[in-house]
């Protein structure tokens, strides 16, 4: 073909193919916008179905501290448009009964709804009983886990009795029981004290999350139909599991609450909340709830902590941290509040013992020691207490305390506490160290340990034993030592903050997330764990190991007949060789 034809055809191919390219731009240009739109939609149609879903909450038997974590997570989610019920204890620290009222309150998208319940408490025998028993006994946490075995659970299972009482008898609670009555799309409940709520979720056919309020992480786990390694995950009130290399001793106390806790449960308040039941008609007489089976096939759990406080350990897939969660920064004080700090020139020392055992509930020779220190010194202190009156300019009191704008005022420098978890965070969300008297809080004594081995807290051993001088002057030394501006315990405080806020996502955002992955997937059947169904045979795998010690006894036996065998021969062999030489020997005598 000629070289002028050719030029021809390959000016027309080219610019066909501009024009096939430019048609494709065009077209892609069209599209493009309109798949954004259908994504968009696609968006806008899925987060609509997840905004104003109905959630319930259902942990009457719990003490204030805990309620924060639980409200922390009603308000994040009322944020995303959700509206929340509660069934909350009114007051875990007072001896009340009989009635309990409602609380809305309206939060930006959506409603939180607080059924408060109010019942004959027998837990605070059982704190003082502790209170004044452990401080005469220095401590031992040994003896604590024998006196609550051997007087706590009675006085424990009666508040259970009465609290889910109290709470099922309820008007409200009373309607959405019956049929058709309520629905909700997800139940949230603590993993301890409150496994009615397991049977609600049940009735009210809803996804289950199980939020463990407090450090007892290997409890909530087991609930999951999992376990931790006793090798290194602590059992929680083990003083011993504070160590990084635990012996034997503690890997053993592990093991045992590790696999016995479930039978525990069941015999010490299980069966107490399945005849709380009965006795409301809401099962018949012969028949019984399984609570740990619905525990193990709830939907996800969260732990209401942080890895700072624990062993680093493997987790579920459906399970997160939130511990953190109702940390903020703080906020401007009361104005006399605010006024008495900013007129210090004194380092400001904050003391609280908590809302389970308060400052005015604990041994008066204790009260004596500890206020024996605001007199003649460089501090100043505030105190939270009602009774305790002081006309002194360095010492300040309240009731209820704003104890996180507290911490986070530039001139608060120490915190004096009982060692709660609540307070843990707080005092290293804003930075502050922490001086722990562990007496008067179920794990203070292991969150004091911690706080040692840490770098950010020194722990004060109370004593009844002790003279009230004797312990002033402790712990107006301890203070002393903290503070010196040499120590570090401040500047690790802040370093550990740091750390705790250094995270892709707060702790709201990823409670908000799951709960609503669990409400957009039903349960998400699919990342619960496949060992919830297995025995502890299976799931230790002790037959596998009884297997091979079978095999290694049969094996070993084998060897043995073979080994005896042979033996056996080679001595009657022997004996033929000698036997033969000596008939060589006698012929060759004769001969």
């Amino acid at each position: 073909m000629p070289d002028k034809h050719l030029s021809i055809i390959s000016k027309y191919q080219r610019s066909g193919c501009r024009q096939h390219t430019l048609s494709c731009m065009v077209i892609l240009c069209l599209f493009i916008p309109l798949l954004s739109s259908v994504d968009s939609v696609t968006m806008t149609e899925e987060a609509s179905t997840l905004s104003g879903r109905s959630i319930f909450m259902y942990l009457p038997m719990t003490w204030r501290s805990h309620q924060v974590i639980f409200r922390s997570v009603a308000e994040a989610l009322t944020e995303r448009g959700h509206h929340v019920t509660m069934v909350v204890s009114a007051n875990m620290e007072s001896e009340l009964s009989g009635q309990a009222d409602n609380y809305d309150k309206q939060i930006t998208n959506g409603v939180v709804n607080e059924i408060r319940i109010q019942f004959n408490n027998s837990f605070s025998q059982l704190v003082s009983m502790l209170t004044q028993d452990i401080s005469q006994n220095e401590g031992s946490s040994f003896y604590r886990e024998m006196l609550m075995l051997k007087t706590g659970f009675e006085l424990i299972s009666k508040s259970i009795r009465a609290c889910h009482m109290a709470a099922l008898s309820h008007s409200i609670m009373q309607e959405m029981l019956q049929e058709n009555r309520k629905t909700f799309d997800l139940v949230i409940v603590p993993a301890l004290f409150n496994e009615i709520g397991y049977f609600l979720a049940k009735k009210f056919n809803a996804p289950l999350i199980l939020l463990m309020p407090f450090n007892a992480n290997p409890i909530l786990t087991l609930a999951m139909g999992y376990s931790d390694n006793p090798a290194f995950v602590k059992w929680s009130f083990n003083k011993n599991g504070q160590s990084e290399t635990p012996g034997f001793l503690t890997r053993l106390i592990n093991f045992i609450f590790f696999n016995a806790f479930g039978s525990v449960k069941t015999l010490m308040w299980l069966d107490t909340q399945n005849d709380v039941l009965r006795e409301l008609n809401l099962l018949q007489k012969d028949v019984s709830i399984d609570f740990l089976q619905l525990e193990r096939n709830a939907s996800f759990g969260m732990y209401s902590t942080h890895y700072l406080f624990d062993a680093v350990r493997p987790t579920l897939p459906n399970t997160v941290d939130i511990g953190f969660i109702h940390c903020r920064p703080a906020r401007a004080l009361q104005a006399d509040l605010a006024d008495w700090f900013d007129e210090a020139d004194e380092e400001i020392v904050y003391l609280s013992l908590g809302s389970i055992v308060s400052f005015d509930s604990i041994d008066e020779s204790i009260q004596k020691a500890i206020t024996g220190i605001f007199a003649d010194t460089k501090y100043r202190f505030l105190l939270r207490s009602s009774t305790f009156k002081s006309d002194q300019r360095n010492v300040r009191t309240c009731v209820w305390c704003p104890q996180q704008d507290i911490l986070g005022h530039p001139k608060a420098v120490l915190f004096v506490s009982h060692g709660g978890l609540r307070s843990i965070e707080e005092t290293l969300y804003h930075g502050v160290p922490i001086l722990i008297m562990p007496f008067f809080s179920a794990d203070g004594l292991s969150n004091s340990r911690r706080a040692e081995r840490q770098g950010y807290g020194l722990t004060l051993n109370i004593s009844l034993n002790r003279a009230s001088g004797e312990i002033s002057r402790h712990l107006l030394h301890k203070i002393d030592k903290m503070l010196d501006i040499n120590a570090n315990y401040t500047l690790r405080a802040k370093q550990l903050g740091n750390l705790v806020r250094d995270d892709i996502r707060t702790p709201a955002e990823k409670a908000v997330f799951w709960s609503e992955y669990v409400m957009r997937h039903a349960g998400a059947d699919h990342i619960k764990s496949p060992a919830r169904t297995l025995v502890f045979f299976n799931f230790f795998n002790v037959d596998i190991f009884l297997f091979f010690g079978v095999m290694s006894f049969l094996f070993s036996l084998f060897l043995f007949c073979v080994l005896r065998a042979v033996l056996i021969i080679a001595w009657k062999l022997t004996l033929k060789a000698l036997c033969g030489m000596k008939n060589v020997k006698r012929h060759l005598k004769q001969d």
